[in-house]
């Protein structure tokens, strides 16, 4: 038998026991534990699965680039927006549908844009210069779906296509600064691992429920009753009476699991002391609660989002053997990109959910914001998928697998703006037999600028430190930036 370490064990445990449900109401509350006033700084990442047409989340008015960029798009995805291939119906499309973006906190853009409608609240971030939008990065090097995500959630071009085991750029920035990972989805993803050897200080834990986390508990109402209570009582006297008599040597290989026992009670306890006295927001509640579920496509990505709350909400619990909280990475995801067919159908809804008005980042900003103000200057959101779409749409009305793409990080210290040209012209003036890349197949958003540079900014905006970012993502020095762009954490972020 071999050693478990406690990071592995964090996972594993947790995300077994947490799966259950109503743990936290069992626990008896004595004092009162109020929403911290102070935070370190944070990035909760939320990956795409699928391959996002953010092509068709921001669009470029029908007259960009004199006319000849918008006349080549709005023909090329005339089936993808489920129009005519007519100046007038691209006209129509976008005034009804999109909303324009004609300045970015207050100073004119370069030329006019749109962002979807139904993604008000991405929108309203947008214009008040709380988005950086990153366009074309190098997201792969391939189409292949599953191998394309190791290399996002690696942030590494070079990741081979069964690299599943390796090291995740969030698990990197984690043990960089000595944080923990929290994995808010039903499964742990690749960007959470940390490297090995873990680093002491550093963990991935399972919160895909902060409501029903960790072990089982009893209260004294309950003595008599319940299954449940009957194993926490007995298997709670059993471990304590193992480590009371020392019975199990720090020699044995049972001794860690007599020991992560005593972890892993202890610090999921100190969690539910807090969110007792602090209930889960309606307006998050409402977005996967039923009968009036808000988010009616992706009911759990409304639960992540309540997760994200729940572990700012947690923000300085120390637990009885002085182990703190340590958020400092988070992990999301929605999936469902891959949008080959009936593309409005399919992913409209699936932005508004993400980024509408009253729905996922909008109530959890404005929660944060009413609750935890402070918190709003010390976390930063991260949205990216494993590649783009290519620039024609197909004869399915959706379309097909790209490379490049944008990334978005939203936040109140992002300096926001677009980095990099949004809609390049060499797009729709460099011509192979007479014609475009909306006009011919196969043509997709060419990656300028690695991954590196982005997430790397990122890292060391969260540690405070601009070396991080090189220890992160060792390569970066060399990996290319798009020529007239700057992405560096003075140039992206406020402080």
């Amino acid at each position: 038998m071999f050693p478990i370490n406690r990071r592995n064990f964090l996972w594993t445990t947790s995300a077994a026991l947490g799966a259950g449900a109503g743990l936290f109401p069992l626990l008896g509350r004595v004092r009162a534990d109020p929403l911290p006033t102070a935070f370190q700084r944070k990035v909760v990442n939320i990956t795409l699965e699928g391959g996002p047409d953010f092509r068709h989340l921001i669009v470029p008015a029908p007259n960009v680039g004199g006319g000849l960029y918008g006349a080549a798009y709005w023909k090329g995805r005339a089936s993808s927006h489920y129009i005519a291939e007519s100046a007038s119906a691209a006209a129509s499309r976008y005034a009804q549908d999109y909303l324009p973006v004609t300045t970015i906190a207050g100073v004119p853009v370069a030329e006019e844009f749109g962002v979807l409608k139904t993604s008000a609240f991405l929108h309203s971030e947008i214009v008040a210069g709380r988005v950086a939008i990153m366009c074309n990065v190098e997201h792969s090097n391939n189409r292949d779906h599953a191998h394309s995500l190791l290399i996002l959630q690696a942030g590494d071009i070079t990741t081979r296509s069964y690299a599943t085991d390796r090291d995740g750029w969030g698990g990197r920035l984690a043990a960089a600064i000595s944080g923990n990972v929290f994995s808010m989805t039903r499964q742990k993803l690749m960007y959470c691992n940390l490297p090995y050897p873990a680093p002491v200080g550093s963990e991935v834990i399972s919160a895909r429920n902060t409501r029903a986390f960790g072990l089982a508990r009893s209260v004294a109402s309950d003595y008599q009753q319940g299954s449940e209570a009957v194993s926490d009582r007995a298997l709670t006297s059993y471990y304590a009476s193992l480590r009371g008599a020392n019975i199990i040597p720090e020699s044995s290989p049972y001794h860690y699991f007599v020991a992560h026992e005593e972890t892993l009670r202890g610090f999921t306890e100190a969690v539910a002391n807090r969110l007792a006295d602090n209930p889960v927001p309606a307006s998050i509640s409402a977005l996967y609660t039923a009968p009036n579920q808000v988010l009616t496509r992706n009911g759990n990505f409304g639960e992540q989002i309540r997760n994200v709350y729940d572990c700012f909400a947690c923000e300085g619990i120390v637990d009885s053997h002085a182990r703190p909280f340590n958020f400092r990475v988070g992990s999301l995801e929605y999936g469902g990109w891959d949008s080959h067919k009936n593309q409005r159908d399919q992913i409209e809804i699936q932005y508004s959910e993400i980024f509408g008005d009253g729905k996922g980042l909008s109530s959890l900003r404005a929660e944060l914001g009413a609750t935890m103000p402070n918190a709003l200057d010390n976390y930063v959101v991260t949205v990216s998928g494993e590649f783009g779409r290519q620039l024609r749409s197909n004869g399915d009305r959706g379309t097909d697998h790209g490379r490049g793409n944008y990334i978005f990080i939203l936040g109140s210290a992002v300096r926001g703006g677009v980095y990099g040209e949004m809609f390049p012209m060499a797009e729709v003036t460099d011509l192979v037999n007479g014609q475009n890349k909306y006009e011919r197949y196969n043509g997709d958003i060419e990656g300028q600028t690695g991954l590196s540079h982005v997430f790397g900014a990122v890292a060391d905006w969260v540690s405070n430190n601009n070396a991080t970012g090189d220890i992160v993502f060792p390569a970066r020095a060399t990996e290319p930036v798009e020529p007239g762009a700057t992405i560096t954490r003075a140039a992206v972020f406020t402080t």
